[in-house]
């Protein structure tokens, strides 16, 4: 990538970019438990990773929408922890406690400061309507951000063409102007490259093959390098 030559403006993920995503659902899951009497296995963390992974993979696809999602989510996770109770219940309070959830990634409040001083920054998040802005807002990151956009809002989820369809019809800067910066190959960097939206990934795991993107980082600190940003 050839540093910020030519971006006007930055769209970012917030889960697992900017919030991690498994600290703030551990957190959430133990208050839903407490919430609900529900007493889950040892290995119950584990479990919501794996599947709510292949959940997530399956939204994605385009298989369902994030309605559904939540209305199968729990009932999933308890049947296979072999654990006899309410899902839908369950959720209800495993979302009621994500929406007071805010564990920032390490670097991302200095690095949207950094973007924000340079220039406008919208959020674009797969998530139901009103939790990314509230979860923004306790974690002090609301100031930074021009606009949010989440699928819960638009109807559709990344990679979903009609998300950032959505989100371009709303911006006033043409698609090869913005940068779409997230952790994901298959919703953030496969949903923004047929628009011509430049991609930069974060992979803090080494998880990709490292050329799916216009450019790719280990680390949040690195992005402000990568875009010529000076301090």
């Amino acid at each position: 990538m050839d540093g910020a030559n030519g971006i006007r403006a930055i769209l970012i993920d917030i889960d697992d970019t900017l919030l991690d995503f498994d600290k703030c659902a551990a957190f959430s899951i133990r208050r839903a438990e407490d919430a609900t009497g529900v007493r889950l296995p040892p290995d119950a963390f584990s479990v919501f990773k794996r599947i709510n992974r292949q959940l997530w993979d399956r939204l994605q696809a385009g298989e369902y929408d994030l309605a559904y999602l939540r209305t199968i989510r729990w009932n999933t996770m308890f049947a296979a922890m072999g654990v006899t109770a309410d899902g839908l219940d369950f959720e209800y309070h495993f979302e009621r406690a994500l929406e007071m959830s805010a564990e920032p990634v390490t670097g991302a409040t200095e690095l949207l400061q950094a973007l924000a001083g340079r220039f406008p920054v919208y959020a674009a998040s797969n998530a139901p309507s009103g939790q990314q802005e509230e979860r923004l807002r306790l974690a002090g990151m609301d100031r930074f951000f021009a606009d949010v956009f989440v699928s819960g809002d638009l109807g559709f989820s990344k990679p979903d063409p009609r998300f950032f369809e959505a989100v371009l019809a709303m911006l006033p800067y043409p698609p090869e102007t913005l940068l779409m910066i997230g952790d994901s190959v298959s919703a953030d960097v496969a949903g923004a490259k047929p628009f011509g939206i430049r991609t930069l990934l974060f992979d803090p795991h080494s998880a990709s093959k490292g050329d799916e993107a216009d450019a790719t980082v280990r680390a949040l600190c690195e992005i402000p390098a990568v875009l010529g940003l000076r301090d």
